[in-house]
C-alpha cells in the first residue's frame, strides 16, 4: 500500500494530499485488478474512521470475524456490495498548500540583506545630517529639532531685559533673637560697550536702578568696567536692590568670518609689547583670609613663597605648555593645541556650583581635574601666557534660552597677531567647547585689567574686588541674587557653526571630516561593513556550491 513520503502515513493511489501532514501527493496509476483465491472472504475497510498517522485501520460494523484486507476499496466476494469510498474535505486545520520549504543557502542570504540594510540606514543618515535637519531648521524656531553632534547654530544677535535684585536681610527677623546693626556693602558691575573693531558685540542700550548707588552711576556709554555700589546698614528687616539692565548682543565667530587659522596668524614675536607687559605675568595671589599676609593655607605648593591663581612661571604649567605647543610656530596653532587638551574626556571635568569664594589656583585645577568655568579659563590663561601669548580673564553671565535662566561666567579672551597686519581678541570658552567663538548669550559686565585698582584709598587686585560683590559687618545676615527676564529677542538668522573632531570626540588633535561635518567615525564604520559584506558574500556561495 503506498505511503506518504512526508509523514510515513497510509495513503490511497488516487489521493491528491495526505490526511495525515496535509502533503501533496503526486498521482500514481493504481495496481492492476486481483484474482479470486480461496483465501476466507476478507473484511473491508470503512472510511467513516479516517485514516491515522501510523496507517491502521479502524473496523466497520457487521464484518466482525473477517481478516482485515491490505486493500480498502476491493473485497473478493463478488455477492458482497462493493464498498463505497466518502469523499471528506481535508481537516480544517489542514491547509492544501503544500508546506513551507527550507530555503537553501538562506543564511547567506539575510546576512546579505541586513549589511545592505545597514549601508542604506548610513547613507540616510548622512543625507538627513547634510540636507534635511539643515533644512528643516531653517524653517523656523518652532521645530523641536535635536542638537546636532556636527555643528552649533546661533542666532546672529540677541536683545535682552532684565533685572537683578540683591535682597539683604538680618537673622533675627527671620530665625535668630541676634539682633543690632550690620552694615554691608553690594557691587553689582554694569555690562559695558564691546567694540571689536568691526561691530559691537554687545551694545549697552539702558541702565536703571529703583535705589540710587552710594557709588558709580549708571553709564550706558563706558567701555570699560564700571561697579555701581550700595552701602548702607539696617537693624531689622531687609533692604532690596534692583537694577534693570537692557543689553544688546551678536554672534562673532571669527574662525568663519576671517578663515582664521593657522595659515594667516603671526607669531609669538609679532604680539604687541604692551600686551605682554600687562598680560603675560603671574596674578592674583592667593590671600584667602585677605589678611595681605603669607598664610599656611595660602602656600599651595608649600614652597613658602606665594602662590597664584594665573601662575604661567610655575613649572609645572611651564612644561605643560612647552609640551602642547611643541612645534607649532603660530600663535593660533598653539592656542588650539592648549585649548583641545583642555576640553578632552581626560582632563575637563566641569563643576556647576563651587559652593561660593574665590576660583582655584591653575595648580589646583590641573591637579585636580576638576573645575568650574572660572577654574578652567584660569588654567587656559596661564597655559597660553607661559607660551608668551596675552591672554585675560573676562566676567559676566550667560543667559539659558531653553529654561530662562542666568548664571555667572567666565571666560578666557586671547591675543592673536595676524601675518598681514593688526591683531584680535577672540574668546575662548573651555567648558562650553567654544574655541574663537563669541555667542549672543553672553554678557560682559567685568574684564580683567592686569593691574591693581584703587578702592577707599587702598590698592585692591581688580579680580578680587569684583569677587567680593557683597561684604557685611554685624552679627548675622541673610542674602539673595536673583534675576528676572523681561525680554529675550534673538536677531537675524541663524548662525551655523561647525565643531571640531576634538570638540565632538573629546580627543585632542584632528580636523573635522568634511565642510559640513560628517557621521562621527564614518569611515572605521565603512571599513567593517565592507568586510563583514564580503565575509557573508563568500558565506553565501560556499553554501551554493556545497548544494550544487
Amino acid at each position: 500500500m503506498p505511503r506518504c513520503p512526508q509523514c510515513g502515513g497510509s495513503i490511497d493511489f488516487d489521493d491528491d494530499f495526505c490526511f495525515a501532514c496535509g502533503a501533496i501527493i503526486t498521482p500514481s496509476e493504481p495496481p492492476p485488478p486481483r484474482h479470486r483465491s480461496s483465501r476466507p472472504p476478507r473484511r473491508p475497510r470503512s472510511h467513516h474512521e479516517g485514516h491515522a498517522a501510523a496507517g491502521a485501520h479502524a473496523g466497520a460494523a457487521g464484518y466482525e470475524g473477517y481478516p482485515r484486507s491490505s486493500d480498502p476499496y476491493y473485497n473478493d466476494y463478488p455477492d458482497e456490495p462493493r464498498v463505497t469510498r466518502i469523499e471528506r474535505r481535508p481537516p480544517s486545520r489542514k491547509s492544501t498548500t503544500p508546506p513551507p520549504q527550507r530555503s537553501e543557502g538562506g543564511g547567506g542570504k539575510a546576512i546579505a540583506a541586513v549589511i545592505v540594510a545597514i549601508i542604506v540606514i548610513l547613507l540616510l543618515l548622512a543625507a538627513l545630517q547634510m540636507g534635511l535637519l539643515p533644512w528643516l531648521s531653517e524653517q523656523g524656531d518652532d521645530l523641536d529639532l535635536p542638537t546636532s553632534p556636527f555643528y552649533r547654530e546661533y542666532p546672529e544677535g540677541a536683545e535682552f531685559k532684565f533685572d537683578r535684585t540683591v535682597v539683604v536681610s538680618t537673622l533675627d527677623s527671620l530665625r535668630s533673637r541676634q539682633s543690632g546693626e550690620f552694615s554691608y556693602t553690594v557691587k553689582i558691575a554694569q555690562p559695558m560697550d564691546i567694540n571689536d573693531g568691526s561691530v559691537f558685540v554687545q551694545d549697552t542700550l539702558n541702565i536703571s536702578t529703583r535705589t540710587t548707588p552710594t557709588e558709580g552711576t549708571p553709564d550706558i556709554t563706558t567701555q570699560w568696567n564700571n561697579m555701581l555700589i550700595w552701602e548702607d546698614s539696617i537693624t531689622s528687616g531687609s533692604d532690596s536692590i534692583t537694577v534693570n539692565f537692557h543689553v544688546q548682543t551678536v554672534t562673532k565667530d571669527w574662525i568663519g568670518e576671517y578663515d582664521l587659522d593657522g595659515s594667516i596668524s603671526g607669531t609669538v614675536d609679532e604680539i604687541n609689547e604692551t600686551w605682554k607687559n600687562r598680560y603675560n605675568s603671574d596674578e592674583w595671589y592667593v590671600d584667602i583670609d585677605t589678611d595681605g599676609e603669607l598664610d599656611p593655607e595660602d602656600d599651595i605648593d608649600g614652597d613658602g613663597q606665594w602662590d597664584y591663581r594665573i601662575e604661567p612661571t610655575n613649572p609645572d604649567i611651564r612644561q605643560l605648555s612647552a609640551e602642547l605647543t611643541e612645534g607649532k610656530t603660530n600663535v593660533f596653532d598653539k592656542l588650539k593645541a592648549i585649548y583641545e587638551y583642555l576640553i578632552s574626556d581626560e582632563i575637563l571635568d566641569y563643576e556647576t556650583i563651587r559652593g561660593g569664594g574665590l576660583p582655584k589656583a591653575c595648580t589646583q585645577t590641573l591637579d585636580e581635574r576638576k573645575g568650574d568655568c572660572d577654574d578652567y579659563s584660569i588654567l587656559f590663561i596661564s597655559l597660553a601666557r607661559a607660551a608668551d601669548i596675552p591672554g585675560r580673564l573676562s566676567l559676566g553671565l550667560l543667559y539659558d534660552p531653553d529654561n530662562d535662566d542666568w548664571i555667572g561666567h567666565g571666560w578666557a579672551e586671547v591675543y592673536v597677531p595676524i601675518k598681514s597686519g593688526g591683531a584680535l581678541l577672540g574668546t575662548v570658552d573651555v567648558v562650553n567647547k567654544q574655541f574663537m567663538l563669541r555667542d549672543p548669550y553672553r554678557v560682559t559686565d567685568w574684564i580683567d585689567t592686569g593691574t591693581d585698582i584703587i578702592y577707599n584709598g587702598e590698592y585692591v587686585n581688580n579680580l578680587d574686588f569684583y569677587y567680593y560683590s557683597f561684604t557685611y559687618r554685624g552679627p548675622g545676615k541673610k542674602v539673595s541674587d536673583e534675576y528676572e527676564t523681561q525680554l529675550y529677542r534673538p536677531i537675524g538668522d541663524k548662525i551655523r557653526v561647525e565643531l571640531s573632531e576634538a570638540e565632538r570626540t573629546g580627543q585632542p588633535g584632528g580636523e573635522s571630516d568634511t565642510e559640513y561635518g560628517f557621521l562621527p567615525g564614518f569611515e572605521g564604520i565603512a571599513v567593517i561593513v565592507a568586510i563583514t559584506f564580503m565575509l557573508g558574500m563568500f558565506y553565501y556561495n560556499d553554501k551554493v556550491r556545497k548544494l550544487k
